[in-house]
C-alpha cells in the first residue's frame, strides 16, 4: 500500500555536523517537509541554515531518499553540500528520526 497516503501528516527530525573544511565545522538541525510523492513511496525536503562558526554560516537544501523501514516505522537517508560562503562549502549526510505525526 502507498505509505505516504496512509501517513500523510508526518515529518522527521534531523541533525548533524557538516564536514570539517577551512578549519571548522557547523551544526544543523530541523524538521523535514511533509511527504512528497515519489513513485510508490515518498521523500522529504530538508533545508535551513547551519550554526554560525568562524563568523559565518551556510545554507543547505536537499531531498531525502525513499523510506527505509525499521522497527517502529521508517527513516530516510539524506546528503548534500552547503552553499558556498567565505570561499568554501561543507558536505553533510545522515538519517532522519522515525516519523513524527503532525497536522498538515
Amino acid at each position: 500500500m502507498f505509505f505516504c497516503c496512509q501517513k500523510r501528516g508526518h515529518v522527521h527530525s534531523y541533525s548533524g555536523t557538516v564536514s570539517y573544511n577551512d578549519g571548522h565545522v557547523h551544526y544543523y538541525r530541523g524538521l523535514t517537509s511533509p511527504p512528497i510523492r515519489w513513485g510508490n513511496d515518498h521523500i522529504h525536503q530538508i533545508s535551513g541554515r547551519t550554526s554560525v562558526n568562524d563568523r559565518h554560516d551556510h545554507g543547505y537544501r536537499s531531498y531525502t531518499g525513499p523510506s527505509i523501514y525499521v522497527p517502529g516505522g521508517h527513516i530516510h537517508r539524506y546528503d548534500g553540500t552547503t552553499t558556498r560562503n567565505e570561499g568554501h562549502t561543507h558536505n553533510y549526510s545522515g538519517c532522519t528520526s522515525l516519523q513524527i505525526s503532525s497536522r498538515y
